[in-house]
């Protein structure tokens, strides 16, 4: 066969195959980023089916030590890979596939309701994070004595960490300041320093965020969010 006749012969055998595919596209408009093992791929209960799909596109994984080139399947409705040890799984991100360094994370017990304070370690880096909603948190770089270096923001006016985060009262009934929790802390992009991953919880939906650093400044991209479970699918 010639070898134009070839090529054009695996496209057409190739095609159908990724129509078939399954996306996780779980609201935004788009398919997703970031995935969690055992999700559903559009967010909501889904029939399961003994079926084993594959899930389009590119995607790594983060296990315990490193992050790593990974197919994704659907199986049964939920979103899996055929490693165990892969927990959180991320396209379209510039993270660095081999080891990642991980953080030691100490939460602070300080007389103050902000929703999350943590002190973060990575080799001889030190951080503090702190949350007071699902959109609003940030990070400050800590020298080696305890001064306050830099602090960088989301979900605020500049680099201030608003009132609201220290306020003795909250009032905030209908939760629409939702929460925020920190899940991991380490070096995912090889940079020396460090990413936060962080998992959300607001009024619509729970996700998972990716605050990433950026290897040409050592300052934080905007996050990548994914939503991966909507609470009302009526």
């Amino acid at each position: 066969m010639h070898k134009l006749s070839l090529i054009a012969a695996l496209v057409i055998a190739v095609i159908p195959l990724l129509a078939d595919a399954a996306q996780v596209a779980t609201g935004r408009g788009g398919e997703e980023q970031i995935a969690v093992r055992g999700q559903t791929p559009d967010g909501c209960p889904s029939t399961s089916s003994p079926k084993k799909e594959s899930v389009e596109g590119s995607w790594l994984a983060l296990t315990g030590t490193a992050v790593v080139v990974t197919e994704l399947f659907v199986l049964e409705g939920k979103v899996v890979s055929d490693n165990l040890a892969e927990r959180n799984f991320f396209k379209g991100i510039p993270l660095r596939v081999g080891p990642v360094a991980n953080a030691r994370i100490d939460e602070r017990h300080v007389n103050t309701p902000a929703r999350t304070e943590h002190d973060i370690k990575l080799g001889s880096s030190l951080y503090r994070f702190i949350a007071w909603s699902s959109w609003g948190f940030a990070i400050k770089t800590i020298s080696l004595d305890g001064k306050e270096l830099i602090t960088e923001v989301f979900g605020g006016n500049g680099n201030d960490i608003p009132t609201i985060a220290y306020a003795q009262e909250r009032d905030d009934p209908d939760n629409e300041l939702g929460s925020l929790a920190l899940i991991r802390a380490g070096d995912f992009n090889g940079d020396g320093v460090v990413d936060l991953l962080l998992q959300y919880s607001a009024k619509e939906a729970t996700g998972l965020m990716l605050w990433l650093s950026d290897p040409k400044t050592g300052k934080h991209f905007e996050p990548f969010v994914s939503a991966t479970e909507y609470y009302d699918c009526g």
